[in-house]
This record gives C-alpha cells, sequence and structure tokens, in this order.
C-alpha cells in the first residue's frame, strides 16, 4: 500500500510538473563529414518539432532545433480535487558542437543556449483560475559518446544547464521572475541507418530532465496587526522522449 501510495503520489508530481516544463531532447549528429546539411523532423505522442545542423569541417557543427507542445489534460488527487489544465508550449536552442571521431566511435562536447515559453491555465474544482504565462532561458554544456555498428548507433549524452526565469505573468501573488537554479539531462541513444550510405536514419533519445536544486519563490503579507510569508516551490522532472527521421541532404566535397 505505501509503494501504491508513493507511485500515485509521483505520477501526479509528474504530471503537474510537465505543466510547466518541457525538457528538449538533446542535440545529437553523428555525421562528422564537412558540408554536410541535416535535417530531422521528430517528436513524440504530444510534442512536434525539428532539428537542423550544419557541419562547418570535419570537427565543427552548428545547429538549432525547435519543439511546441499544446493540450489539454486533467488529474485528480486523493482527495477526489480534479484540476484541469490547458497548456502551451514551444522551446528553441541553438549551439556549437565540437566532435571527436574514430573508427567504430565518436565523443562530442556541446555548448549552446536554449529559450523556454509555457503559457497554461488551471482550473481547481470548487476554486479560482490560476493563469500563468514564463518565459526561462538555459545555458549549457553537454557532452555525447555514441559507439557505431553496422547499421546501428548507440550511446548515451548528459547535458548540465543554467536555468533562469526570465519572465512570469500570474494572478497568483506568488511570482519566480528572476529565480534560477540547474537542471541535469541525461538521456540514451539508439539510431538505426535506412540506407547503407547513412544518410537516412531513425533516430531515438530516451532519458530525464531535472532541476538539481528547488525553486521558492516568497512573499511578504502583513496588515496592521501581523505579518507572514506565503511561499510556493517548484521542483521539475521532465521526461524526454523523442523519434525522429534524420536526412543528411547536402555534402560539399573538398
Amino acid at each position: 500500500m505505501k509503494n501504491f501510495l508513493f507511485s500515485l503520489l509521483f505520477i501526479t508530481t509528474f504530471s503537474n510538473a510537465q505543466m510547466f516544463y518541457l525538457p528538449l531532447p538533446n542535440f545529437v549528429n553523428s555525421n562528422s563529414e564537412k558540408g554536410t546539411l541535416s535535417l530531422m523532423a521528430s517528436g513524440n505522442l504530444s510534442t512536434y518539432g525539428g532539428q537542423l545542423s550544419y557541419n562547418i569541417s570535419n570537427d565543427y557543427q552548428v545547429f538549432g532545433m525547435y519543439f511546441k507542445s499544446a493540450g489539454e489534460i486533467s488529474t485528480q488527487n486523493l482527495f477526489g480535487d480534479n484540476r484541469f489544465y490547458d497548456f502551451n508550449k514551444s522551446g528553441y536552442s541553438f549551439g556549437l558542437g565540437k566532435s571527436i571521431n574514430k573508427l567504430n566511435k565518436q565523443m562530442a562536447i556541446i555548448v549552446g543556449f536554449e529559450m523556454h515559453e509555457n503559457e497554461f491555465l488551471q482550473t481547481k474544482t470548487y476554486y479560482y483560475n490560476e493563469y500563468n504565462d514564463f518565459e526561462f532561458h538555459q545555458i549549457f554544456g553537454q557532452f555525447n559518446y555514441l559507439f557505431f555498428k553496422t547499421r546501428s548507433e548507440l550511446g548515451f549524452s548528459a547535458k548540465l544547464s543554467f536555468f533562469k526565469y526570465t519572465k512570469h505573468l500570474t494572478n497568483n501573488e506568488l511570482n519566480f521572475e528572476n529565480l534560477s537554479t540547474f537542471t541535469f539531462s541525461p538521456t540514451f541513444i539508439y539510431n538505426y541507418n535506412l540506407t547503407k550510405d547513412k544518410k537516412l536514419k531513425i533516430c531515438t533519445q530516451t532519458g530525464l530532465s531535472t532541476f538539481l536544486k528547488t525553486i521558492t519563490a516568497e512573499k511578504r503579507l502583513s496588515n496592521n496587526e501581523f505579518s507572514s510569508y506565503s511561499s510556493e516551490s517548484q521542483f521539475h522532472i521532465g521526461i524526454i522522449f523523442n523519434v525522429g527521421l534524420k536526412y543528411d541532404f547536402l555534402t560539399i566535397k573538398n
């Protein structure tokens, strides 16, 4: 029974966290040939987007990606309190990667910047509606390791980011603007080449992104007789699950 309650609490917490936080997949591109332009369309059941990258040399790549998610969801806690969410989330990132390529493996170090916007309306049973419009950015460093087989590519990626809220519009008295933390995003990678020339492939990435420290917003409430503090904390864990189709469609020969 204890394990069941813990699992239910985790699912409820995770569902609420997903309203705030749309983690982008980590940037991964195994192609290292100079002049290659790579385009990938990807997503999952609730998120869609894509990735564009270009190899400026055999060792350096520039990239950008964009993802969007919108919809409605409802949750219910142990006391029968229903909550309904309308959300519209989007995020983009861009950056530079440096790869070290060998016969059957690749290591890469990547730096970049992300910008996110998240609007959602939360309706609570017997309570008021709460509106939130967040913007936050992330500055990140990332490490990739890939191992190549005949048709398959296996590996992992780990991204460490500085996370900061840059805007928060809300009808709630508590505001998270200018508050910051760090996030960590480890993922597992599996790609499969559909063609012998390895230009067309299916790419998958599974992992999570988690806050490393709780963010707490506080506000002092006072009147003529007493003063008190109101506070709200955020600690988010977001699942990364991304499936895409990637094609390397331009190669400039030396």
